[in-house]
């Protein structure tokens, strides 16, 4: 998730039009709504299939033009919100990006339900990681033991193959 982070914030995503500029005459339009450029902005915020996500989110960012707005600055208006806030957007941004890939590569188009699930409950899991006296413990194991006698303990595999 830190190196998707970093590519973000270099602008280091292969979009549509990013990979446009590379190879001109390919499709620069964005492969969730068709309705728009595939920027990083669109991609991660401005596409309309995505308004319902961070509105539900409780995401929200004051409207500045759209000339004058870059991904970075988004990112630091959202940033200035607070920890809670962060870690939200970090998260909604790697779900988004790993479902625009799951739409191009696979043809899914996740339901924005499934990606707001997906999100709120790998939060509450960081979150309960992070916690004094929570999160995960390795479970104890117990030691083998040989059985008491009279008692024999035998172990076997089996396999069952038909001919028809």
């Amino acid at each position: 998730m830190k190196f998707t982070c970093w590519r973000f914030l270099h602008n280091y995503i292969p979009t549509k039009v990013n990979l446009f500029q590379r190879r001109p005459g390919s499709n620069r339009m964005c492969h969730r709504c068709g309705g728009g450029p595939e920027t990083l902005l669109h991609a991660c915020r401005d596409c309309p299939g995505l308004l319902e996500l961070w509105d539900k989110l409780g995401v929200t960012w004051d409207a500045i033009p759209p000339n004058d707005e870059t991904f970075m600055s988004w990112i630091s208006e959202l940033f200035d919100k607070g920890e809670q806030c962060v870690q939200i957007v970090i998260l909604a941004i790697w779900v988004i990006w790993n479902s625009r890939n799951g739409i191009i590569h696979e043809r899914y188009h996740q339901p924005i339900q499934s990606l707001l699930t997906f999100i709120l409950g790998y939060a509450w899991e960081l979150q309960s990681l992070s916690t004094e006296g929570g999160g995960c413990r390795a479970p104890i194991l117990e030691v083998w033991r040989p059985p008491v006698e009279p008692w024999v303990r035998v172990n076997f595999d089996a396999g069952f193959y038909s001919d028809p």
